[in-house]
């Protein structure tokens, strides 16, 4: 019934997500997670910096307002070009609500004053079975709890790295039972995921692309304004 109210929409709605995947690595371990280090199957790739601008001048051209993350399934600074691509993209989708999720092994209280001069919000999940901060983790909360943001939203969640979560569309290594609900997805009508070679996946439960929408340049004009995505 939502789908169907969806698609008599006239124009057919924008998405209001959009997570860009500049390098599809992750150092984490989480058992729940199908690309962690250990059982990643996916080729190294990194986005370049010229397909990382298209992305962004095609959200300047369609007015896009939504939420815009520059992350999907991979720990963003693993790309040592992240702090210039939020700089990038505060500066090209102004109007863009700017988010970035870390699980914070990498992170420290330079570069996180660094990305917060373009972020709206940071989640940084701290992964550890003892639930025990890191300690730069740690090192950066004290130096946020301390500092004046007041306009900027940080998050720090305490996560075990062996928790059993959702089925990640049915990938997740430690998620033994899987059911299939019969139920349709909404996901790919308000999300977009780009991988680092330009591919729309379905949507971030589909880390490994095994359903391809399109390629990011003919796709975003098509999904904005009268055109109807033809993936499900």
């Amino acid at each position: 019934m939502l789908i169907s109210e969806v698609y008599a929409r006239d124009p057919f709605p924008q998405f209001s997500f959009i997570e860009i995947e500049t390098i599809n690595r992750c150092n984490g371990n989480c058992s729940f997670c199908p690309v962690n280090r250990k059982n990643d199957p996916r080729p190294l790739n990194k986005m370049s910096e010229d397909l990382f601008l298209s992305v962004l001048e095609q959200l300047r051209e369609v007015d896009y307002r939504g939420t815009l993350s520059l992350f999907s399934n991979n720990e963003p600074l693993l790309d040592s070009r992240i702090i210039d691509f939020a700089r990038m993209a505060r500066e090209v989708v102004r109007h863009a609500h700017l988010k970035l999720y870390t699980n914070g092994t990498l992170l420290t209280v330079e570069k996180f004053r660094s990305l917060m001069r373009y972020l709206d919000n940071m989640v940084i999940d701290n992964y550890n079975n003892r639930l025990v901060m890191h300690s730069n983790i740690l090192e950066v909360y004290e130096y946020w709890k301390g500092a004046e943001t007041p306009d900027k939203k940080v998050i720090f969640p305490m996560r075990l790295e062996d928790e059993e979560l959702s089925s990640r569309g049915g990938y997740a290594p430690n998620r033994k039972n899987v059911a299939a609900i019969k139920a349709s997805c909404l996901l790919p009508f308000f999300q977009m995921v780009v991988r680092p070679d330009g591919k729309l996946s379905l949507c971030c439960n589909d880390a490994w692309v095994h359903t391809r929408l399109a390629t990011f340049k003919h796709s975003l004009l098509q999904m904005h304004g009268t055109a109807k995505p033809t993936g499900s």
